[in-house]
């Protein structure tokens, strides 16, 4: 009788034990969620090794740029905005080189910023952000920039840098975070970054708010900017040019 005791003891110590190992994991995972901190950044946060997967076209993308030598005069790098710019077109006595992507997330551009050294550039502007507001905390987004400045930075003593506002949207396009409200946040939390590493801060977002959201004058589809409205941003970036 005395052993039945003792081993029912021990299945209900056993279980209070699974149990509260239980109620932890479920904290942890909901406190991953709350943070959108994937267990990467949980081990890079706390200092541990982290494996990730080989980026082989990124390498190789690298890799031509280097043999190439390219000697650049300015490098544009970040999504679809800049994608669709035509800075050459616009300043033909300047050797322009655009690494935008578009429909890139800030991480991408993150990753893709280390081809930047290998062209050599005086000035590099930066653009992005907006794509991953969706699914990213602005404090979370504004810290992995930061990140990626300071690396743009060591990587490139030479060149100096510009960080980009990012430019509203329309209203219609708001969805979870990526709203014009945090648009704004995102924007005040650049200039911190700018201040504090001595790199100036562009700002574009004026020049196309109206009423807190993306002028409909400007845009094509609520994010994008309209062939006529582009002068508006390299009016903004004229004097940083020359």
């Amino acid at each position: 009788m005395k052993n039945r005791c003792d081993l029912n003891k021990k299945i209900l110590c056993l279980t209070v034990i699974l149990f509260i190992l239980c109620i932890l994991l479920s904290a942890f995972i909901g406190f991953l969620f709350v943070k959108q901190m994937t267990p990467q950044r949980m081990l890079a946060k706390i200092g541990l090794p982290i494996s990730e997967e080989i980026d082989y076209t990124l390498l190789s993308w690298e890799s031509s740029l280097n043999q190439l030598e390219y000697d650049a005069d300015i490098v544009f790098i970040g999504d679809s905005l800049t994608t669709d710019e035509n800075f050459q077109g616009y300043y033909k006595d300047k050797k322009i080189v655009n690494l935008g992507l578009s429909g890139d997330f800030l991480s991408g551009i993150h990753k893709r910023s280390a081809m930047i050294s290998h062209l050599s550039p005086e000035k590099i502007f930066i653009e992005g952000g907006v794509n991953s507001l969706g699914s990213c905390s602005v404090d979370n987004l504004a810290e992995e920039y930061e990140i990626m400045v300071s690396e743009i930075a060591e990587d490139n003593p030479d060149a100096e840098l510009f960080i980009q506002s990012v430019l509203p949207i329309s209203n219609k396009k708001q969805k979870r975070g990526l709203t014009n409200e945090n648009i704004v946040r995102f924007n005040s939390k650049l200039q911190d970054i700018a201040k504090r590493h001595g790199i100036t801060y562009i700002d574009t977002h004026s020049a196309y708010v109206l009423s807190g959201e993306m002028n409909p004058e400007y845009t094509v589809d609520g994010v994008h900017l309209n062939d006529d409205s582009k002068d508006l941003w390299m009016k903004a970036l004229n004097e940083y040019i020359y």
